[in-house]
């Protein structure tokens, strides 16, 4: 029986983009299909085949129930217990780390609008131009460490002869940067300002002592702080891609995706002031070595009563808490 491998890509773009990419390239490597449990939210709430056209060998599904023809004892088990899925946020470990997790985003294409887009932007930028991706709201809360505004600062002067795409998630970001840079920004698309957010901002952040507001914007307390739409991120994502140089987030997803397109599509250089976070990287945190992925085809495992309901044994002897995969004892 051929084998099918289930994923549920979680969160935002870039973290869907990198489960998607290496679970695929995880999945040939063992002769297996992959579905994607692509779930929408308010960190990514538009499909796969809205931004991208079709990845071979990739069924998308939104919801449990498009397993129910296809796999119904499957679907009845995941149903009954969705505490077997496990959501992948991370590239597959069999890939991070090695060549094929930069040379994956290849198979991408953006859908014919988003390309137009994307070269309206370039043709706005000209020849010569640097992007910087400036990640605020929540970065900083979640990781404990951000750019500073000097650092990108320090980047854009240093490139003065040439004009700047900005791509940011903050409207009060795009401000400080436009009123800074004036003229030199091109492709610019206003990030429309939320006047009760940013003075209910300014209070949180004079309480924190942040010495700039857009340093620290929790968003769980200011919830549209990100408010820039996903095929809009596409672009962004697209045009950074080519600029003459580019500095990111560090531990930014989204500016890891560009720095992995930019590698495979023969653009980056030493002058980038970006790196994706490393094994040995913040003496290993936020490294992740599971592999969440289910194996849908082994039919004897998914009898219905694989897990007896009266069973008092540990949910542990019946899932490897290690590999998060289905175990059948």
């Amino acid at each position: 029986e051929t084998m099918t491998l289930l994923v549920v890509a979680e969160a935002g773009l870039c973290n869907k983009l990198r489960v998607v990419l290496s679970y695929r390239e995880a999945a040939h490597e063992r002769m297996q299909g992959l579905i994607v449990l692509w779930t929408l939210g308010p960190f990514c709430d538009t499909r796969f085949d809205e931004l991208f056209n079709a990845l071979p060998d990739v069924t998308f599904v939104h919801d449990l129930h498009a397993l129910s023809d296809t796999y119904p004892e499957q679907h009845a088990v995941l149903t009954n217990r969705p505490s077997l899925l496990c959501n992948a946020y991370d590239s597959h470990p069999q890939i991070k780390y090695t060549p094929t997790e930069t040379s994956m985003y290849l198979a991408l294409r953006p859908v014919p609008s988003i390309e137009a887009a994307i070269a309206n932007r370039l043709q706005q930028c000209g020849n010569a131009f640097v992007a910087v991706h400036v990640r605020r709201t929540d970065h900083a809360v979640l990781y404990g460490r951000n750019v500073s505004d000097a650092e990108f600062f320090s980047f854009l002067d240093k490139h003065s002869d040439c004009a700047i795409y900005l791509a940011t998630d903050n409207a009060r970001t795009q401000k400080i940067y436009t009123e800074r840079y004036a003229e030199r920004i091109k492709a610019l698309v206003p990030i429309p300002p939320h006047a009760n957010n940013e003075h209910e901002s300014d209070a949180i952040a004079r309480k924190e002592g942040a010495k700039h507001v857009e340093n620290f914007v929790p968003e769980k307390q200011c919830s549209d702080a990100r408010h820039t739409a996903v095929r809009d991120a596409v672009v962004d994502l697209y045009v950074c891609a080519e600029a003459r140089h580019f500095k990111g987030t560090f531990l930014s997803s989204f500016s890891d995706t560009i720095l992995q397109l930019r590698r495979a599509r023969g653009r980056f250089n030493s002058a980038d002031e970006h790196s994706v976070r490393s094994l040995h990287s913040l003496a290993g945190a936020f490294y992740d070595d599971k592999d969440y992925s289910i194996d849908l085809a082994a039919s004897r495992a998914w009898e219905t009563d694989f897990v007896p309901e009266n069973s008092t044994a540990p949910q542990s002897a019946y899932i490897s808490m290690r590999t998060k995969k289905l175990t059948w004892q």
